[in-house]
C-alpha cells in the first residue's frame, strides 16, 4: 500500500464506487470510508455509494494542505516533534553532494534529536545569514 494516496492517479470527471477509488489510489477499502466519515462528499442516495473523482482530488489536497506545516527562516523541521523547531545553539551542518539536495541538519532544541530542512544548492548564501553553516561534502567517486 502506498504511504499516501496520490491524487494525480485519478480522473477527474470519472465516478468511482469505494472498492474502484481504493484501487486507483492503491489503499485499502477501509481508508476510503474512514474519508467518507471524515468528510469526503459522496453520492449515497443509491448502491453503490458513488465519489466524483473531482471531489476526491479536492478531499486528497485540502487533507495535504492541512499537514504542511510552514518553518521560519531560523526554523528546521524535527522528526521526532513533528512541528518546526530552531537548532540547538543555531548549530546546523550542511550537507551537500552533488546530484542530490542540499540539507541543513541539526538537533532540536526541545528533544535533542535530529531536524532538517531541504533547499536549493544556490540558496545556500542566503541561509547562511540565519545558521552558522559547517559544510560537509560528501566525497566525491
Amino acid at each position: 500500500m502506498a504511504k499516501r494516496a496520490d491524487p494525480r492517479r485519478l480522473r477527474a470527471a470519472q465516478t468511482y464506487n469505494v472498492p474502484e477509488l481504493a484501487r486507483a489510489l492503491s489503499v485499502s477499502v477501509g481508508t476510503v470510508r474512514s474519508w467518507l466519515k471524515q468528510g469526503l462528499p459522496a453520492m449515497t442516495g443509491q448502491r453503490p455509494t458513488l465519489i466524483l473523482g473531482e471531489a476526491a482530488k479536492e478531499f486528497l489536497a485540502d487533507r495535504t494542505a492541512k499537514t504542511k506545516r510552514p518553518l521560519a527562516p531560523n526554523e528546521l523541521f524535527c522528526l521526532s516533534c513533528k512541528a518546526p523547531r530552531k537548532p540547538y545553539a543555531g548549530l546546523v551542518q550542511l550537507d551537500h553532494a552533488p546530484g542530490k539536495p542540499t540539507r541543513i541538519t541539526g538537533f532540536c532544541e526541545a528533544c535533542e534529536t535530529v531536524c532538517s530542512r531541504v533547499i536549493g544548492a544556490a540558496q545556500i548564501p542566503h541561509w547562511s545569514e540565519y545558521f552558522d553553516l559547517e559544510t560537509n561534502r560528501a566525497a566525491r567517486p
